[in-house]
């Protein structure tokens, strides 16, 4: 109502290709800050936003993409799954990359929220966790900011599922048209 917010909705091709993008808006005023989208091939499941203790984590169906906020100070998103023994998963914020000003710690709990693993700066100030499941059942995610922080900016992108991941290159580089 007062000029300083536009809202679009988009529509994507069914042969977009997958990718992130930037939009920008052009105005008499002049142009935006490039604002990231990302097309992708998994779900994108968003945040309910009272998933803040482990009772009340939001159960989600793997592989997906997690769109969320940590929206106060030392707010917790818990998300529960169910896994099967020997699933190799990858858990994957995407925030600080996109120009959140989280910084994130993420941890993988079973189902009574014993921590089984944990990751801070694996790539920057995101998280990285890859992580095979010991048992069959239920597991949560926990996600904050390790800083205890938060607000509307500090939004984030969680891929999570069994996804192929690049760990490493070799060699580093090649010579263009050679194998």
């Amino acid at each position: 109502n007062d000029g300083t917010k536009l809202v679009a909705n988009f529509s994507v091709a069914a042969a977009a290709s997958l990718t992130a993008r930037e939009i920008r808006v052009v105005s008499p005023g002049g142009v935006s800050n490039p604002l990231p989208l990302t097309i992708g091939h998994l779900p994108e499941v968003f945040e309910t936003g009272g998933n803040h203790t482990l009772g009340d984590a939001q159960l989600v169906s793997l592989p997906a993409v997690i769109n969320g906020t940590i929206s106060a100070a030392a707010q917790v998103d818990y998300f529960r799954f169910k896994a099967a023994k020997g699933q190799e998963l990858v858990f994957e914020i995407e925030a600080s990359r996109r120009g959140s000003p989280l910084d994130s710690s993420l941890a993988l709990l079973d189902a009574k929220g014993k921590e089984l693993a944990r990751d801070e700066d694996t790539l920057g100030l995101d998280s990285l966790l890859k992580f095979s499941i010991p048992d069959d059942g239920e597991y949560l995610v926990q996600l904050r900011d390790f800083r205890y922080q938060g607000g509307d900016k500090y939004t984030y992108r969680l891929t999570a599922g069994a996804l192929a991941f690049v760990e490493r290159t070799f060699p580093l580089g090649g010579q263009r048209g050679k194998d």
